[in-house]
């Protein structure tokens, strides 16, 4: 199953054509919408893995640790069965904080 919480990305990466159609300037659903995208998706009897469709999911990593993960970790909090996996740059090795976020989410 997809979802998507964000589009664009800020880095300039030779290899990637993101930036060159949607600029570097990131557009973010709030988390508000993706737990009523997850609830729906849930309410459906999905119990399988969901893959965050972002272009760089950690494009935004400020908004991901004080937004999106708080809400995401709460979300799970009675949840069983369901798997997130995405796509991120290699920078999040750099931050152990959003690491763990992401484990935790």
């Amino acid at each position: 199953m997809n979802i998507q919480f964000s589009r664009g990305c800020p880095f300039n990466c030779e290899f990637c054509n993101v930036t060159t159609l949607f600029g570097h300037r990131a557009r973010l659903k709030r988390p508000k919408q993706v737990i009523s995208e997850l609830d729906l998706i849930d309410a459906c009897g999905w119990r399988g893995s969901i893959f965050f469709v972002d272009d760089n999911f950690i494009g935004n990593t400020e908004y991901l640790k004080t937004h999106l993960f708080p809400a995401l970790i709460e979300w799970r909090r009675d949840k069983k069965g369901c798997v997130f996996f995405t796509e991120a740059s290699i920078n999040l090795a750099d931050d152990p904080e959003l690491l763990d976020m992401m484990v935790k989410s």
